[in-house]
């Protein structure tokens, strides 16, 4: 992959951020990014990591969900762990709902065990939700003070939802799994929205063969099998896919399982991509079957990750090895 080719899928994705909606209360969850399900993931092993992908889930004609991601990570020396910046845009297309997510998070505070070492991990994320804007510039023009605005209401601004979780993170040899629990508190911005002062919980388990990690510095396989497992709960979705994949030194080929268990939605689907040096870009698609609407679906997801290892070195003697402090 060239650099004009790398320069290309950035300015793409970044365009591509304009134009998409906001999500947060939708039964999405990012393919290629396990910051998202678990914070303690941030700077782990050291790599940092840009992520960034676009989903879009049509579980029926009334339902429709698209999520942009970013996310960065890294190791800091001066704070002894793990940092991460978030940024996530989607839309909730049965609520004409937009929103837009920032967020921090920091993973550290190692715990070793007899199999492994246990990080902990928190973040917090300030979202802010919207109308649609573009239904809401429609219904300027095509409203008048006898017809009823589109949903959800006249106001624009809707609601801000403030998000703290925490979570661990145990890295054994072979098997890496982890869970988060965290809440959210909902401001009102609109009079039309409902003023319920409740705080949802939402929770999450990841589980995974440990994959990463280097041995005297380099990697020894030409490829690696990942099974990988997610489950995200929350009063409104029971979110759970399986992954099988694997990842080859130039692409990325496997399946993916995917289901709503409380909705009766279900999905299954394929999994290719490309890889050059640090970059990989990956493409899941899938189609699904949404029970309770009696209708066939769509899920998709590109996505493109760039990681970086962090490597110690000597400027006098840059081929020795780092010395272990006492």
């Amino acid at each position: 992959m060239n650099k004009g080719t790398k320069i290309f899928l950035i300015v793409l994705f970044a365009l591509n951020s304009i134009y998409s909606g906001a999500q947060n209360e939708s039964p999405l969850l990012p393919f290629f990014n396990p910051l998202i399900v678990n914070p303690a993931f941030a700077g782990m092993d050291k790599i940092s990591s840009f992520r960034t992908g676009n989903q879009y889930s049509l579980a029926n004609s009334a339902s429709s969900y698209n999520l942009f991601y970013a996310t960065y990570d890294t190791y800091s020396e001066k704070l002894k762990g793990g940092i991460a910046f978030y940024f996530q845009q989607g839309l909730i297309g049965s609520r004409n709902i937009s929103t837009t997510e920032l967020g921090f998070a920091y993973a550290g505070i190692p715990k070793k065990t007899n199999t492994g070492v246990i990080n902990f991990g928190f973040n917090t994320n300030i979202l802010l939700a919207t109308k649609q804007w573009i239904i809401a510039f429609t219904d300027k023009f095509t409203v008048d003070g006898r017809d009823t605005p589109n949903p959800p209401g006249t106001d624009l601004l809707r609601y801000s939802l403030i998000k703290p979780r925490v979570s661990f993170l145990w890295h054994m040899p072979d098997l890496v799994w982890g869970a988060s629990l965290g809440s959210s508190l909902k401001i009102n911005l609109s009079t039309e929205e409902s003023s319920d002062k409740q705080f949802p919980f939402n929770a999450s388990l990841y589980v995974a063969k440990n994959s990463e990690g280097f041995r005297k510095g380099l990697h020894s396989q030409p490829f690696v099998i990942i099974p990988e497992l997610m489950i995200y709960y929350t009063d409104m979705y029971l979110l759970g896919r399986l992954n099988l994949y694997t990842e080859f030194t130039s692409s990325t080929l496997g399946v993916f399982l995917n289901g709503d268990f409380l909705n009766n939605e279900y999905s299954v689907g394929g999994i290719g991509g490309l890889a050059s040096n640090n970059f990989r870009l990956n493409l899941a698609l899938g189609t699904g079957y949404s029970v309770s609407a009696n209708k066939v679906g769509f899920t998709g997801e590109l996505s493109l990750i760039l990681k970086v290892q962090q490597f110690d070195y000597s400027k006098i003697n840059p081929w020795a090895p780092r010395l272990k402090s006492k």
